[in-house]
Formats: structure tokens, sequence, C-alpha cells
């Protein structure tokens, strides 16, 4: 690109950087110090609710008795665990550890497939559409 000769075109390359960096040069192509203001329009999410809080919203909202909830085997619970699971995960900031040992006899693998089928309750359907609106409306008063 600069030359064939290895020593010419090693010449040039120096010449050209040495050229880029002069102050003169910096000047000439008009770069301007132009101070700018961030602004982050982020709003902090509140995660200083109990478990306990949340599975009890979960619990009234979805009409299953509690006692389900530590349950093992019991179909008729699973989306109420589910939905306790990612609340409590949303909302506490749990850990899976944590919410194994906050719901009891539950892997970490099967706390994280409960955590995926709440997204997907949530997400998918109507009658849970609304939980996350509901409980920190609810919460709120």
């Amino acid at each position: 690109f600069f030359s064939k000769n290895v020593k010419n075109a090693r010449e040039k390359y120096y010449s050209l950087v040495m050229a880029c960096n002069d102050e003169r040069m910096l000047e000439h192509h008009d770069f301007k110090d132009e101070k700018s203001e961030y602004r982050s329009e982020r709003t902090v999410l509140e995660r200083n609710f109990k478990p306990e809080e949340v599975m009890n919203f979960v619990v009234r909202y979805t009409n299953v008795e509690k006692k389900m909830l530590k349950w093992k085997y019991k179909r008729e619970a699973k989306e109420c665990r589910a939905l306790c699971v990612f609340l409590v995960r949303y909302y506490c900031d749990f850990t899976y550890k944590q919410i194994c040992y906050l719901i009891g006899r539950l892997t970490l693998t099967r706390i994280s497939e409960l955590s995926q089928v709440g997204l997907e309750l949530i997400e998918g359907d109507r009658r849970y559409k609304n939980i996350m609106e509901d409980f920190v409306r609810g919460s709120a008063v």
C-alpha cells in the first residue's frame, strides 16, 4: 500500500502516523470539544417486598390453599407455585437457591423451570396478564 520496498513503506507509514498526532492536524479537521449532558431516564424497580407478601398475594389471586405450595406432587398448585417463583425472583431479588429454601423440597432445576412457566403464564394466560400490576397496586395501598 505505501511502497513495495518494506523500508520505504515503514517510513511512509511512520510519517502518516506522526502527521495524525500533530495538534495542527487535529485543529484542521474541526474536532470540537463539545460538552454533553447525560440523562438516564431509567427508573428504579422497588425490590423491597417480602416473599411472604408475594406468596400470600399469589395464593389469594389464584384461589389455591397456601399449604399446597409446599406439598409435593400437587399438580393443582403448579400455576400458583410458578407464579410465586417468578414474582419472588422479580420483586424480592431472590436467587433460585433462596427460593428453594423458601418453598422447600424443590431442586434448583425445578425452580428454574417454574420460573419459566410463571413467565409464560403471565405472558400468555389472560387470567394472569395483570398480576404484576395488581401486586404493585395492592402493595402500594
